[in-house]
């Protein structure tokens, strides 16, 4: 992994479960993230490693609650993203509207809503979101749930002149 990975996962410390399960699926699929406090050095300033982070990534997911809503170091991390001319991707895991300064920064994004049943389905298309927006193809792992699967291998050519029985291999 860089030291600055492409994506940078901003959310409130009461939604670290879902945090957690985003940048497992993101990086289960070839894709670097950086959120605190994992990415975070021992003796490092916070402030500043966040900062040097939100610099230097690609992609800004922000994983938006009521939470996220009231939280002023989510706020300050949007602000950071997008005076950096980040993408950013609100990830919506509550039927509610963004309020206050979080209404402002985030009128003209596309949200990616994420509540219906639960957030959880909606992992597959953050993902393709993502890759979509760092312009590159997803590998072929998919989520479901909590759980990841890899793609079935493909099977191995059958030689020339060999007859395989209709029933397939056993």
């Amino acid at each position: 992994m860089s030291r600055y990975p492409e994506v940078f996962v901003s959310y409130s410390s009461k939604d670290k479960a879902v945090a957690d399960a985003a940048v497992s699926a993101l990086e289960s699929r070839g894709i670097s993230c950086w959120y605190a406090p994992r990415d975070i050095g021992p003796g490092r300033d916070w402030g500043g490693a966040i900062g040097d982070a939100i610099e230097q990534c690609k992609v800004f997911v922000l994983i938006f609650s009521g939470s996220a809503n009231r939280s002023q170091h989510v706020v300050d991390e949007l602000y950071l993203a997008i005076s950096e001319e980040t993408v950013v991707v609100p990830f919506r895991i509550e039927n509610l509207n963004p309020t206050g300064a979080m209404r402002l920064q985030l009128a003209s994004r596309h949200w990616l809503d994420a509540f219906q049943p639960t957030w959880r389905p909606h992992l597959d298309a953050l993902a393709e979101s993502v890759a979509d927006s760092l312009g590159r193809d997803l590998e072929l792992a998919t989520t479901t749930g909590t759980e990841t699967e890899q793609a079935e291998p493909t099977p191995e050519p059958v030689p020339t002149g060999r007859r395989i029985p209709r029933w397939g291999w056993a």
